[in-house]
């Protein structure tokens, strides 16, 4: 019990593969290190560049008609914006 309270937190989830396998600590050692920088990385990425690039194809026909009503134009220019916002973010994320 002395050496479990020395260790960090993290180490619980070790300590729980160590007990289904001590003969083998080194395999649940190693999928537990990238599996930390993975799920931060992971939902970052695909939320980004997922949706809101899809979404802004199909609204691109829809402009021409929204010009035409001035209450929806100024609704359209602030998705616009929000859009090159994302895009840009998108962009330098993949660069």
């Amino acid at each position: 019990m002395g050496h479990t309270t020395s260790w960090p937190i993290n180490t619980g989830q070790a300590l729980q593969a160590l007990q289904a396998k001590p003969s083998k600590p080194s395999k649940p050692s190693k999928p537990s290190k990238p599996s930390k920088p993975s799920k931060p990385s992971k939902p970052s990425k695909p939320s980004k560049p997922s949706k809101p690039s899809k979404p802004s194809k199909p609204s691109k026909p829809s402009k021409p008609s929204k010009p035409s009503k001035p209450s929806k134009s100024l609704c359209s220019g602030f998705q616009l914006s929000l859009l090159v916002i994302r895009h840009g973010r998108w962009v330098k994320d993949l660069s």
